[in-house]
């Protein structure tokens, strides 16, 4: 089994090396059952270095001009070679117990999608903590 995990992004070089880091430690999964991923990254058009940013991370990189989310996603899974893929945002941290799951799911037999809730983590500047509007743990203020 191959997954493909497809990332669409948009001048995501800032978040980018966090998110294929995540989804390289999430895979383990995979490999851990014998099955195969790769990760496949859509640059749409980008104007920083989001192309080179996923290039030096080792992963393919593909290209759509036409700026919209949805074209990147195509693009990216057009590119994929999984027997089912993962549409990750550029900005996601994910989990390896969200793959783990994700797995159960498709060896279940009885799933042919899903989607996943959200958990939004609000990230203040040390200004905002200082003024009380944060909690520091750490050294991360939120």
């Amino acid at each position: 089994m191959l997954i493909s995990i497809a990332i669409p992004a948009f001048n995501e070089a800032k978040y980018l090396p966090e998110t294929i880091s995540a989804a390289r430690c999430a895979s383990r999964v995979f490999d851990a059952a014998g099955w195969g991923s790769e990760i496949v990254v859509c640059d749409n058009n980008s104007t920083d270095d989001t192309a080179g940013v996923a290039k030096a991370a080792g992963v393919r990189v593909v290209f759509e001009p036409f700026n919209q989310i949805a074209a990147s996603r195509n693009a990216a899974g057009r590119a994929a070679n999984g027997e089912w893929l993962v549409f990750v945002d550029a900005d996601t941290r994910v989990s390896p117990e969200l793959f783990r799951e994700m797995m159960r799911e498709i060896v279940s037999g009885d799933c042919i999608g899903g989607g996943t809730p959200v958990k939004f983590c609000l990230l203040y500047t040390s200004d905002a903590a200082d003024e009380g509007l944060g909690v520091d743990l750490g050294g991360r203020r939120i």
